[in-house]
């Protein structure tokens, strides 16, 4: 949701608060409504300080904080910290009592759009062999947004392409994966939509690896086989 299609999620601009306190401040702004709507729209804006976001991360102007949504809660754990984070998105994040982001999504695989979260190997000698990736949405359900707009999570047949090589290509062979789950990484299947990283995987025993040099091992086993079995025809 690199841009909300929704306009009441992002017409308000916000302006970073010298004092440093959060404020609400009613603000006026013209506001681009989707394809066939322009008007002036007046609303609640939450002043705070500008983030400093990522470079492929912008800040993202939201007319509400995502903690302060209706529909905004952990399901792994209702007691967890919120903070939002408006960096290319208006998301909602989980945090414990040592400041550790917390996955909150109750299905194993399952990554919300702007999340932090591992996926991987219980055991350590066991290594992630993906069958099958997603970015997109394919439910109403997973990964429902505090700001509960329908436009949101009406699109459930969003698919990115490339998706499965793309987690391959991060998190194949390996015991745990740290993935960003963002437009950047997968592109924009549906813009607007809220979306999530679904992955596939199962945790395999991990095959060693030969060593580039096992050419030249071949190679003198069979120079030594052969001088034996000479050896063994001038013995007969």
């Amino acid at each position: 949701m690199s841009l909300v299609s929704d306009s009441l999620l992002s017409c308000c601009k916000l302006e970073a608060n010298p004092g440093g306190s959060e404020q609400v401040k009613i603000m006026a702004r013209i506001c681009s409504l989707p394809l066939f709507l322009l008007a002036v729209t007046t609303c609640t804006a939450v002043i705070h300080e500008e983030p400093d976001c990522p470079p492929d991360m912008a800040f993202v102007n939201c007319t509400l904080s995502p903690c302060d949504a209706e529909h905004v809660n952990c399901e792994a754990d209702p007691d967890a910290t919120c903070k939002a984070d408006y960096c290319g998105g208006c998301v909602a994040k989980f945090y414990d009592d040592n400041d550790r982001e917390l996955h909150c999504e109750t299905e194993v695989g399952i990554i919300c759009e702007n999340k932090n979260t591992t996926i991987g190997c219980h055991n350590r000698n066991h290594v992630m062999t993906i069958k099958y990736a997603n970015y997109g949405r394919l439910s109403e359900d997973v990964c429902f947004h505090p700001y509960g707009s329908e436009q949101l999570h009406n699109d459930t047949n969003c698919r990115a392409e490339n998706s499965t090589e793309i987690v391959r290509n991060l998190c194949q062979g390996k015991n745990n994966c740290h993935p960003k789950v963002n437009n950047v990484v997968f592109g924009d299947p549906c813009y607007g939509v809220y979306k999530y990283l679904e992955v596939d995987f199962s945790c395999d025993t991990e095959v060693s690896v030969a060593p580039r040099n096992d050419g030249h091992a071949v190679s003198l086993l069979a120079g030594l086989m052969l001088t034996l079995n000479f050896g063994y025809c001038l013995w007969l």
